[in-house]
């Protein structure tokens, strides 16, 4: 089977949700993880502490909100890479296996996660794209960056539902290789008194381990909890995660 020769690998950071630590760790990740040669970079308003190794990007001037911001990914030229493959990944990851699946099915200009909840649409904190194949999803939302806000305007990853608006025929990984942390790891205790009882640790979450299947690669952390929340301890009502301790590091 043949494979993509070399991969972009890249992320987002912006504001103060994430240091820079985080990404470079998910840039440590990737070296133990990914054989195909490759280079990573980070796209960012702030590249104070970013690692040498991590080629930095300044953010698109302009103002575009939130998550839209990702959609910079899918410009004609983005970063200069006209006509090389991309993979843009959440800093929110944890990486517990071989990523070179990334690399296969070169003939697809672009994959993408398919929502853990919803079969058929995106979740886009894994997407490869081969860069000018998919120009319209920005040149569009740049020229009527109202139109995404009113597709869901009350949901903050507008992004993903642009991204389903403008590409017909979506295409996604292998659902094994790619899963979520609260979905499929096993991580919920049973809460007592609900959420005012995990604010105080009233619940079960003491027991057991958070554990991701036995063929996944890699973990999404979407929304709450962090990797740094779990990470050699337990959260809420969520349980600890040692597998996050072997692996989320730089």
């Amino acid at each position: 089977m043949s494979k993509i020769p070399f991969l972009h690998i890249a992320c987002f950071k912006w504001g103060t949700s994430y240091p820079s630590r985080e990404v470079n760790i998910l840039r440590a990740m990737v070296a133990r993880n990914l054989t195909i040669p490759h280079k990573f970079h980070c796209v960012t308003d702030n590249r104070e502490g970013l690692d040498d190794s991590i080629i930095a990007h300044d953010l698109p001037k302009g103002d575009v909100a939130g998550f839209n911001k990702k959609l910079f990914a899918y410009s004609g030229n983005f970063l200069g890479l006209n006509g090389e493959y991309v993979v843009l990944l959440d800093i929110d990851l944890v990486i517990v296996g071989s990523l070179d699946f990334l690399a296969e099915d070169p003939e697809k200009d672009y994959l993408v996660v398919e929502d853990f909840r919803r079969p058929g649409r995106t979740h886009t904190a894994v997407f490869r794209v081969k860069v000018g194949s998919c120009n319209h999803v920005w040149d569009n939302y740049i020229a009527d960056p109202i139109a995404s806000d009113n597709i869901r305007p009350e949901r903050a990853d507008r992004d993903q539902f642009w991204v389903e608006y403008q590409i017909e025929n979506l295409e996604f990984f292998p659902k094994d290789k790619i899963v979520s942390f609260k979905y499929h790891c096993n991580p919920e205790a049973p809460r007592l008194f609900g959420k005012t009882g995990a604010r105080l640790g009233l619940t079960l979450s003491h027991f057991g381990e958070a554990r991701p299947p036995e063929d996944a690669s890699i973990v999404s952390f979407h929304g709450v909890p962090l990797p740094r929340d779990v990470n050699g301890k337990r959260y809420l009502h969520y349980r600890r995660a040692p597998f996050v301790s072997e692996h989320w590091r730089e």
